[in-house]
Formats: C-alpha cells, structure tokens, sequence
C-alpha cells in the first residue's frame, strides 16, 4: 500500500503556483538576457558610429591640410596663384600644382560646408559636419589672426596670410536619445565658439579636430 501511495506522489504533476513561480523566473530570466543583448547591440552599434565619424573626419582633415599647405604654389611665377577668399567658413585658393604654367580647373580650389557635408569645389569629401571654421594668421612672431571674431579677412589683408588654423567638427550620422552631448560650447585654436548643441541635437557624439597648416608658398 505504501509502495502504490509513494508511485502515485512521484506521477503527480506540477500545482498551478509551481507553474506560475516556474514562469515568472524564467520572464526574470529571459527579461534580463533581452536587455543585455539590447544594451550589447546599442553599445556595438555606438561604436560603429563613433569610429565611422573619427575615420570620415581625420581623411578629411587629411585632404584639406595637404592642399592649403600648397596654396600659393607657382613655380613658373605666371599664375599669380593665392588665396582669394579667406573668410572664417570658407577658403578658396589656386596653386599650380602640376607646374604648367596655368591654373586648371582642379587647381582652384574651395572648401566649405554645405547640408552638413565638408565640399570640394562642389564635391563632398567629409559627411556630418556641423562646423568649419578657418583663422587666418599672419607672419608676425607671434603670428596675429587676419580674422578675430568669426569674422572674414578684407581683401587687403589676404596677402598678408602665411598660416591657417583649421577646425573641423564631426557628429556621428545617427542621434542616440540614450546620449546627451555635455559639451557647452566647441571652440577653435583662438578658444570661439564655433557650435554650440541645442535641441534634439544634443543626442550626437562628436569630434573636433584642429590643426595649424603653414602655407609654405605665401609670403615669399
């Protein structure tokens, strides 16, 4: 008899209690499995983000230094070439790179923001910039800016630039509502606020680069 009631406890099957405490830790269980995994997909995605704009921004950076470095250049002394406009969100300047004697049509070069995109005469070389800003020095030691104050550089002053200080800022191309961008202000090498994050912009990480470019073929 004792044998026929311990066979029937044994084939007894779960209480309803039981089921629900089974299904509530498993919820607990998978909950916390779904949010590490969400949280780790976030965080990949993030980083993907991040290294994409510091990638995009120093080949940018990269392309405009080299150039601004050979403004001016005119090897045959038949081009006049030089900076012609120089204001604090746009430079254009011709050089005679290839040493004909004449300034081809990519030899006149202008870099400025446009939609959000670095340009190159026109063609985009740096996507989610939210600014450009250029400070025009001149040969004095220490060098002074042509241009304080966000301002642009007169035309009677332009042959007086010898360096340029470039700043450039990159966001990443997606907002992250998760992120908010603490920084007050962004500023260039003479410490102005070039940007400032407002609104549902606050939810972008960004990058600033700058950099000083000797223009070594101005002020010969």
């Amino acid at each position: 008899m004792k044998n026929h009631l311990s066979s029937m406890v044994k084939k007894r099957g779960y209480t309803i209690l039981e089921l629900l405490v089974a299904i509530a830790i498993s919820g607990i269980f998978m909950g916390a499995i779904y949010s590490a995994y969400v949280s780790q997909q976030r965080s990949t995605l993030g980083h993907e983000q991040v290294s994409t704009m510091q990638r995009n921004l120093r080949s940018a950076m990269y392309y405009m230094e080299k150039e601004i470095r050979m403004a001016g250049c005119d090897p045959t002394g038949r081009t006049n070439a030089g900076i012609i406009q120089a204001n604090a969100n746009l430079m254009q300047f011709t050089g005679d790179i290839d040493g004909d004697g004449t300034i081809g049509t990519d030899e006149n070069i202008t870099y400025s923001v446009l939609n959000n995109n670095l340009v190159r005469n026109g063609t985009t070389i740096g996507e989610n910039i939210d600014a450009l800003n250029f400070v025009y020095l001149d040969g004095d030691s220490p060098p002074n800016p042509l241009n304080p104050g966000i301002t642009d550089v007169s035309a009677s002053s332009i042959p007086d630039i010898q360096s340029v200080q470039v700043t450039v800022l990159a966001r990443t191309g997606k907002e992250n509502l998760h992120y908010t961008d603490s920084t007050t202000s962004y500023k260039n090498k003479q410490n102005e606020d070039i940007f400032t994050p407002s609104g549902d912009g606050v939810h972008y990480r960004r990058k600033l680069l700058r950099t000083n470019v000797k223009c070594r073929n101005l002020g010969l």
